[in-house]
Order: C-alpha cells, then structure tokens, then sequence
C-alpha cells in the first residue's frame, strides 16, 4: 500500500500566479500530476490545498506555511483513514512527471545509482550515505522502510520523493515544535537515489523539472523556433 500527497497550496510569490493553474499543451499542471498519480499503483491520494484537483482535499494548518506543514497536514489526513504506509509526495508545479516515476518510486527497494556526489553539494552531511544498509559498492541492499529521496545535478528533491511512514511522523513532531524547514525532516538513513540507468524508463531527470520563476514557465511554452531567435 502506498498513498499520494498532491501539494497546491503554496503561495507562488515567485510566480505571481497558482502554479497549479499554469498549462501546457492545454492541460493545467494540477492535471498532469493528477493523471501520475492516477496511472499509478498509488491508491489514495489527498490534496493539500485550496481544491484545485479532484482529489479530496485538507489545509495545512496556517495557508502557505510551507511544505514541510503541508506534508503534516496530509499525513495527518492519512492516518485518520487508519493508514500507515509510505507516501509519495508531489507538488503541483511539475510539467512533466508521470505515473512511471511514481511506480518507480513506490517500488524501490534497491538498486544501484546512490553515492555521495551529489549529496553534500544538496546540503546534506556524509552521515546519510555511510551508515547501515549500504554496501561497499555502493549497491542498496532491501529499503523497506526507508525514505527514497532522488537527487537531481547535485540537488535534493524531497517534494518529488517516497517518505517512509516513520519519517512523516517525525514531521508531524517537527511542525510541533515550530520547525518549517523541509530539508529539516531529511533522515540521515534515507536513501538517495542518483540519476542512473533506470531513470530512462519514465523520461530521464526531466520529469524532476519544478516551475518555479514566471520566465521559466515562458521558456517552458514558448515555441522553440521563436525561443531561438530571441536568445541569438
């Protein structure tokens, strides 16, 4: 059993708009992460926002505290349904994900592709690759209940990423206690996954791509011939 968390409700200063509302070819990004998480084996889904998918939805407990509020909000939500299992979580701003990344993610349980290269340029300490459950090769050995963190061009990617459910009850202590850091909740016995192989089968590091600066999102649907020009 694995659930999903679609996470809408940021502020969008950056943007100046819902990201959630944005499109691509047509389909708003809401929809495109809603149809991953639908052609997943991802069974229940909660949104955390203001209602822009179908989902049913929960707010966090102050709108725009953060997606590390966020995460507790709808982890919350999940346990009252009598739930205790790992979580995909996805934010509303990425155009190209899909419902292979998130099967890969929810099936992880070992493999090749974690080393620290990429980790302490993301902030995160060489206490998180050494301990147990990593051989000398560098080949995961069973990550039951673990959780699995992508790492993309040196950069964590903690809200595209399986949380494990021991890990969100240690985010539920950190709102608590007033933390709002999401790299805050980062277990250093979670699995960190670099680009390998695999990663071909749902689209490369593409389908880590966020929006988050109004011309990234320009460039993003701007026809590539008109994109060219402008930038010669």
């Amino acid at each position: 059993m694995v659930a999903g968390l679609l996470l809408t409700g940021g502020k969008s200063r950056r943007m100046r708009k819902d990201k959630a509302t944005l499109t691509l070819n047509g389909v708003t990004f809401v929809e495109i992460v809603s149809s991953a998480f639908r052609n997943s084996l991802v069974e229940t889904v909660f949104e955390v926002g203001p209602q822009f998918s179908t989902f049913p939805s929960v707010l966090e407990n102050e709108k725009g505290s953060g997606p590390l509020h966020a995460v507790a909000a709808g982890w919350t939500a999940i346990k009252n349904l009598g739930l205790y299992c790992p979580v995909i979580v996805l934010t509303c701003d990425m155009p190209y994900v899909n419902g292979k990344l998130v099967n890969y993610l929810a099936n992880f349980n070992g493999g090749a592709g974690i080393n620290g290269a990429g980790i302490n340029g993301a902030g995160i300490n060489g206490a998180g690759i050494n301990g147990a459950g990593m051989s000398k090769s560098g080949t995961v050995e069973v990550w039951k209940d673990k959780s699995v963190i992508p790492v993309v061009d040196s950069f964590i990617q903690p809200l595209c990423a399986r949380w494990s459910p021991q890990d969100l009850d240690k985010i539920l202590e950190l709102v608590e206690s007033g933390e709002k850091s999401m790299k805050s909740a980062i277990s250093k016995d979670s699995v960190f996954l670099e680009e390998n192989d695999s990663w071909q089968t749902f689209g490369g590091k593409r389908a880590f791509m966020d929006v988050d600066y109004l011309v990234d999102y320009e460039k993003l649907v701007k026809p590539f011939s008109e994109l060219t020009l402008s930038e010669n």
